[in-house]
């Protein structure tokens, strides 16, 4: 910036300079007036015009930088996501068949306002999705280091026989969560492609993703499972359309 600044210094009085000189030799009758006058206002035009280019410049650099260290921390913030670990589990007792959902924190700072959102059923052979179970579990404010939290959903085919009876031997879980760190960064979980799932025998698999407002429509905005969001406020008949077309794309 500033080889570029005295280069253009150097150019304008060049150019005024070899504009005197042609005015003197070639008698062009231009009137410059007394010549202290006419560089000291050529000099301070120069001036201005150099703290403005360099204040724009440095200003530009500032904008840079920011952005250089806003993508370190957030890069920084998703190391430290990947401590926080969690996982559906079935399970069918006296209390009722249900997913165990477990969230635990491996990190060493607390993590904040963990709250479950409208998680997806999906059966094994994509013939049925689900959003709605009996109950939603509630938010937890706070989750220290090293600590764990569980909760239930249950799941229930509501009375309607239009719908599949969910379970753990036919559907697998695909979890729906949020939780801001103590940065004040807010994440989603996004699940790993259906196939992936699947190989893993239904597993919870994915990972954390900053949650920004270009994600306001979580966790329906999955590419992978957007469909299937849409697919489980539909009848069973149109289900069975969208599953025959996510079946074939994973064939």
């Amino acid at each position: 910036m500033k080889l570029r600044a005295a280069v253009f210094v150097v150019s304008i009085l060049s150019i005024g300079f070899a504009a005197a000189c042609l005015n003197q030799a070639l008698d062009w009758g231009l009137e410059w007036g007394p010549v202290g006058t006419w560089i000291s206002a050529l000099i301070s035009s120069v001036a201005v015009t150099v703290a403005v280019w360099v204040a724009l410049d440095n200003q530009n650099e500032r904008v840079k930088e920011e952005a250089e260290e806003r993508k370190k921390a957030e890069g920084r913030a998703l190391r430290r996501a990947k401590r926080v670990r969690i996982s559906a589990e079935w399970h069918e007792d006296g209390a009722g068949p249900r997913w165990i959902l477990h969230i635990e924190n491996g990190d060493d700072r607390p993590i904040y306002e963990i709250q479950w959102l409208d998680s997806l059923a999906v059966a094994s052979d994509f013939s049925s999705f689900r959003t709605q179970f009996a109950s939603a579990p509630n938010p937890c404010k706070v989750l220290k280091p090293e600590a764990q939290w569980d909760t239930a959903v249950f799941a229930t085919n509501f009375g309607n026989s239009d719908v599949p009876e969910v379970s753990g031997a036919t559907h697998f879980f695909l979890p729906a969560i949020t939780f801001e760190d103590d940065d004040g960064y807010l994440f989603c979980w996004d699940n790993s492609p259906a196939s992936v799932i699947v190989g893993f025998g239904g597993r919870v698999t994915g990972e954390w993703c900053l949650k920004d407002d270009a994600r306001s429509n979580y966790p329906a905005d999955q590419p992978t499972f957007s469909a299937m969001y849409v697919a489980a406020d539909l009848p069973a008949s149109e289900q069975a359309e969208i599953a025959k077309g996510l079946r074939a794309g994973m064939s």
